[in-house]
Parts: structure tokens; sequence; C-alpha cells
């Protein structure tokens, strides 16, 4: 387990530093290499915390896949197939693409908590707190927005809200705070993407986004198998 993190850790590190370097004004050569750096990095870094669910999964003893486990494995591998697709800057139809596929993920994470049970207190204080988060995302973001975008983001934005409900209210519910903190971090880190492409691009969007990311999957997978426990 440790090697996998460590290597995680070590391929976030060249993914942030080859981001740096290509947010400044290099010569041509360079900025392919840092480019070419950052799409290798980002994808090792991807294909390990799906490395680290599975290891959980063998080394708690897990007989097969439960409803919880398979939907998040599933939810892991589109979120490292959107990290895939975001990899080429300033291509619409591959951000698209990307927006799709971790909007799948955040549904198939939904599949797997839903059918949990919580607390309704647990439902209704999760609830009030995601559509007060929700709202003001979009009333942030919705001047900056143009064309299918208008009508895309919205809905990404409700279901992004429905997934953190589904599975938040779940983790308040047994004190599972590894599912609760990690999809409210992968909400966080998805503010991150919308304001380096929507409001204010740069650097710092990504050294505190893909952190936040990466925890948050990490988080998302050590809580789904608490919970099979």
């Amino acid at each position: 387990m440790y090697l996998i993190l460590s290597a995680l850790v070590l391929s976030l590190t060249l993914l942030l530093t080859a981001e740096f370097n290509l947010t400044r004004d290099l010569a041509t050569t360079k900025d392919r290499q840092f480019s070419m750096l950052s799409g290798v990095s980002k994808f090792f870094a991807s294909s390990l915390f799906i490395c680290f669910f599975l290891y959980l999964i063998l080394a708690d003893s897990v007989t097969g896949f439960s409803q919880v486990t398979y939907w998040v494995l599933i939810g892991l591998i589109f979120s490292m197939l959107g990290d895939l697709l975001l990899i080429p800057r300033n291509n619409k139809r591959s951000f698209l693409l990307g927006i799709a596929a971790f909007a799948i993920a955040h549904l198939a994470y939904m599949a797997a908590f839903i059918p949990l049970p919580r607390e309704n207190s647990s439902l209704i204080y999760v609830s009030v707190a995601t559509a007060i988060f929700g709202l003001v995302a979009y009333a942030w973001l919705k001047p900056h927005l143009a064309q299918l975008f208008r009508f895309m983001v919205p809905g990404y934005v409700m279901i992004i809200c429905a997934m953190v409900i589904s599975a938040a209210s779940v983790g308040l519910s047994i004190d599972n705070y590894w599912v609760t903190g990690g999809v409210i971090i992968f909400a966080i880190s998805d503010l991150f993407v919308a304001r380096n492409r929507f409001v204010s691009p740069g650097f710092v969007n990504r050294l505190f986004g893909l952190p936040l990311y990466y925890l948050a999957q990490l988080m998302i997978g050590v809580g789904a198998i608490e919970i099979v426990n």
C-alpha cells in the first residue's frame, strides 16, 4: 500500500511540476516535453488510485465485489478516463467528453451509496447544505458560461449535488467520514476545474485542485471498503 501511495505522490509531484512549467512562456520544444510529462504523470497517478482500491479489496479479504465496491470501481475508472480526456489543452470536444466521463463517475458513486440506509436527519442536513453549495456555485459560474455550457454546467452541478447527498448522508449516518469527506472534497476539486476553464485560468487551480481530487478518490475508496466490512 505504501509503495502505491508513494508512487502516487511522486506522480502528482511530477504532474504539478509539468503544469507549472506549462503556464510559463517556454520554447516550443520544452513545451512539448512538459506536455508529455503532464500526460504521462496524470495517467500514472490516475491508474494508481485504481490500484490502491484493488489493493484494499484484496488486503481486507472482501469476497468478490459487493454492489458498493463494484460501483465505486466503475466510478474510479470513469474518473481516470475523464482525467485522460482533459489532458489535451484548448480542445473543446475533449473537454466535453471529459466532463461527460466525470458525470458518469459521479453517477456510479450515486449507484454505490443510494441503496444504503441513512438517518433522516443526516439526509436533511446534507441536502440543505449541498443545495446551498450548488446554488452558490452555479451563481458564480453563470456569468462566465456561453453556448452549450449554459445548459451543460447546471446539469453537471445537479449531478454533483445528487452524488454528494447520496454518499455524504450515508457517511454521516454511520460515522464513515472517509466517504463523507471524500465526496465533499471531490465536489470542491471540480470547482477548481470549472474556475480554470470558465473564470480564471492559471496554475493555482491545478495546485489546489489536483491534490484535492486525488485525495478524494483515495478517501472514497477507503470509505467504501469500511462500509463493506
